[in-house]
């Protein structure tokens, strides 16, 4: 399930760039739902009718669909020379780590045509393209590959 929550920079100084992909409005739809359904299943089985039961059942369809929201951090550090990308779902969680000296810049994948376009941002590293997030509208796809790119471009701390 792509959730299209927007990219937020939670970090920008000269030895660290953090990008946080949270979760979207559909997985707090999802998750709203889930909540909902529960308590009126837990209403209806306290009135003791048995159909309470089937109401708690189907709960699983969108509790299983919300172990597919991914919340996605993307972190340059200077300091650690190391480019790390986390995805982390309800259950799982995993990282990449990468060496930052072998990212050249971020570019955007876009898809798309008009007002509907999109763009994803990718990260061009010596040992191959690496994605990051869900498409993203224009303005804030290029902004974010110029804030990644500007980074990548500074000096850094100085000593």
């Amino acid at each position: 399930m792509a959730d299209t929550g927007i990219m937020i920079t939670r970090d920008n100084r000269p030895s660290r760039l953090v990008l946080d992909q949270k979760p979207g409005m559909v997985a707090w739809f999802l998750a709203a739902f889930v909540l909902a359904w529960v308590y009126i299943s837990i209403t209806i089985l306290k009135s003791g009718d048995p159909i309470g039961w089937i109401f708690l059942a189907a709960v699983i369809i969108p509790l299983f669909f919300l172990t597919f929201v991914e919340r996605q951090t993307l972190t340059l550090d200077r300091d650690a020379d190391a480019l790390i990308l986390t995805r982390q779902t309800i259950f799982k969680k995993r990282q990449m780590i990468d060496e930052l000296g072998l990212v050249r810049g971020a570019r955007i994948r876009w898809r798309g045509q008009g007002s509907t376009r999109s763009g994803r941002l990718v990260l061009q590293r010596d040992t191959g393209p690496l994605e990051f997030g869900s498409p993203q509208p224009q303005s804030r796809a290029r902004s974010l590959a110029r804030e990644v790119n500007a980074w990548l471009d500074s000096k850094g701390p100085t000593a």
